[in-house]
């Protein structure tokens, strides 16, 4: 198995539990998949969520992206990702279908794959 593919292994596995992770609705759960603490950041944007149900719906694609599979590397790419979202407030549970942007990278080849930064844009109908 080259570099790249045990690489591109390796993120897949970071957007599957990130994803799992969301499902929590637990800041200090999800914080762990990234650099920066978000934590607080978090919190505001799920203190009105009753639930989410989070399902990748297109791998990592590297069209257009970067992949630097080396001991400190990095990645851009795009995955799909649909979130079912039950809002404390009631009503019926509304879906959100996105295409996100996610830039990760590790410092050597013992350190974990992380995000670095996020964008959500929705997708396109």
């Amino acid at each position: 198995m080259s570099a790249d593919d045990h690489a591109k292994q390796e993120i897949a596995l970071l957007v599957k539990n990130y994803c799992v992770a969301l499902d929590t609705l637990k800041p200090a759960t999800i914080r762990t998949f990234f650099h920066l603490d978000n934590e607080r950041e978090l919190k505001e944007k799920f203190k009105e969520y009753k639930s989410l149900r989070c399902t990748i719906t297109a791998p990592p694609d590297y069209d257009g992206g970067r992949l630097d599979s080396s001991a400190a590397g990095g990645a851009q790419f795009k995955i799909g990702m649909k979130q079912v979202v039950e809002m404390r407030s009631g009503g019926a549970p509304s879906t959100i279908e996105t295409i996100v942007t996610m830039v990760v990278s590790r410092k050597d080849f013992q350190s974990p794959w992380l995000i670095d930064r996020l964008r959500y844009e929705e997708k396109p109908k």
